[in-house]
């Protein structure tokens, strides 16, 4: 069965207008650790069931404490909208491990 991990956003920096960082803690226990060149799926639970959205890390392992993605807005883009619109410091996201 496939892990999935809850993460806490706890920065949002505006990078543009049309962009967004957010710098993600881990909740549980279980070490979240990832490789340069890798990202991870948000899960997000719809009317229509579950929709992945994948995103490369923007933060470097090793050198930047906690993980973090950058978003850019897509218009028409049901989750870039949301994640930049919607979601703050302190909310929580579901994502699978690092790939």
């Amino acid at each position: 069965m496939e892990q999935q991990h809850r993460l806490r956003v706890i920065a949002k920096t505006r990078e543009t207008e049309d962009s967004a960082t957010f710098v993600l803690e881990p909740t549980g226990r279980e070490p979240f650790d990832y490789l340069p060149g890798q990202y991870l799926s948000l899960v997000f639970n719809t009317i229509g069931g579950e929709k992945r959205r994948a995103y490369s890390f923007s933060s470097c392992p090793g050198v930047d404490e906690f993980p973090a993605i950058t978003v850019k807005r897509i218009a028409n883009g049901e989750f870039s909208n949301h994640l930049i619109a919607h979601v703050e410091p302190g909310d929580i996201l579901t994502a699978t491990g690092p790939a």
